[in-house]
């Protein structure tokens, strides 16, 4: 199932925590939920998506080439995740089609800048 909450995350760490010993992690057990909520609260998201970029780009090339992908983009509101305005995060995102990867992902303060966020995905995929 999803993990939304920081207590479905702990459940499923929980469930799975023989399984992530045996690969080395977890070792010390599942972080509690105020350990989570402090390390959520200081990932910075813009940060963490280029790097996830970076790292698709990567293999994007080894996995599909370049000629004949085709990149769709997408927006969908993000369930489960509210705003300081009320409103749930648009994540507009640039999937390859061929390589079954998200390459780019840009997330939108209103529904209406779905349509700027194509340009800012773009610079970050080679669409060469």
């Amino acid at each position: 199932g999803k993990c939304i909450t920081r207590p479905d995350i702990i459940r499923f760490g929980e469930r799975n925590l023989k399984r992530f010993r045996s690969l080395g992690i977890l070792l010390e057990g599942v972080p509690s939920e105020p350990t989570l909520c402090r390390v959520f609260k200081h990932i910075d998201d813009e940060a963490m998506s280029e790097r996830m970029s970076e790292f698709t780009a990567a293999f994007h090339a080894e996995l599909v080439g370049f000629a004949g992908d085709i990149l769709c983009i997408d927006g969908k509101a993000m369930r489960g995740t509210v705003l300081e305005n009320g409103r749930n995060p648009d994540i507009v995102s640039a999937y390859s089609l061929k390589g079954g990867v998200t390459l780019a992902t840009d997330m939108c303060e209103e529904k209406s800048n779905e349509i700027t966020s194509v340009p800012k995905l773009l610079d970050k995929v080679d669409v060469s």
